[in-house]
């Protein structure tokens, strides 16, 4: 008997303690709310408790099927007398319409999965207005054609008034001196700088600022990569400029960071964001340091 609990007790002891150390880690996900419209954004809010001295490998957010990334918060850390809490709030939106599901999201801690519970959203198109005015479709309506006779002098008249107008125009192009072409004063880095600075103080207190600033934060930077690295940024969408971007070699942590920051610029001009005071001044930060980068490769690539 003795020989027995000597084997069996210490095998049970260690299966409570690994037991006890499992049931201190608590993960969470939850939403500020589960009903948006197309583009609107949510607000997620990610939550781990963990024992002391655990490694933790937190969610992996690189992307979250379903759904597009407007901000990530920084990961904040609380250690209490016998626990560990970790928390990152996330500002996400979705542009597939219906219930999109949220999940379940998975983290590390010590060797053992945990996973948050699955959340569900609602995504849909703004409500049809029922009681708007009804327009019928028109019925074709046939119209005697009368000016078959006059058709001929038309033609004719208007051919004469296009040569008169074409000969004036040629005549005058040939008296008229070159037009002086406006070159920027400076070079694409400077320029973009320069720029980037004078938004330090820039005035929040006019309506429509935030739009205003993230408008020019946009075109600061597609200005800047037009001219230095000769994308024609100027007429594609943000969408379009990020999958080009890929391909300049910057690294990875600077191209997140950066795509986070083209992206928030169109949530705040097409979706009314908000971003927090604080963030204005991390974007223009962003940008900044993707221009001095995109920069250092072009002058390395020039120098190859």
């Amino acid at each position: 008997m003795n020989v027995f609990f000597r084997n069996i007790i210490p095998g049970i002891f260690l299966i409570l303690l690994t037991f006890t150390a499992s049931s201190q880690v608590s993960v969470r996900a939850t939403v500020d709310r589960d009903k948006i419209l197309i583009g609107e954004p949510v607000k997620l809010t990610l939550q781990a408790y963990t024992p002391l001295g655990e490694t933790v490998n937190w969610f992996a957010l690189d992307t979250i099927p379903g759904f597009e990334f407007i901000q990530k918060g920084k990961l904040d850390t609380i250690e209490s007398v016998d626990n560990k809490k970790l928390e990152q709030t996330l500002v996400i939106t979705s542009f597939d319409s219906g219930r999109v599901a949220l999940g379940p999201l998975q983290m590390m801690v010590g060797d053992r999965q945990y996973q948050t519970d699955s959340l569900f959203v609602e995504v849909s198109y703004k409500d049809f207005d029922a009681a708007a005015d009804y327009k019928d479709i028109k019925t074709v309506v046939e119209v005697e054609d009368n000016t078959i006779d006059y058709l001929p002098w038309i033609i004719g008249a208007a051919t004469l008034i296009a040569i008169g107008v074409i000969i004036w125009l040629l005549r005058k192009k040939k008296n008229t001196p070159a037009e002086k072409i406006d070159t920027p004063a400076l070079p694409p880095y400077e320029e973009a700088m320069k720029a980037l600075e004078a938004l330090k103080s820039y005035d929040f207190s006019q309506q429509d600022a935030i739009k205003d600033y993230y408008t020019k934060l946009n075109d600061i930077f597609r200005v800047f990569v037009n001219r230095k690295i000769g994308i024609s940024s100027l007429e594609k969408t943000n969408g379009e400029l990020i999958s080009q971007l890929k391909l300049t070699g910057l690294n990875k942590d600077k191209f997140e960071q950066l795509a986070e920051t083209l992206r928030m610029t169109d949530f705040v001009k097409f979706a009314q964001f908000i971003p927090s005071a604080e963030a204005h001044d991390h974007h223009r930060s962003v940008v900044s340091g993707s221009v001095q980068a995109l920069q250092n490769l072009a002058e390395y690539n020039k120098g190859a």
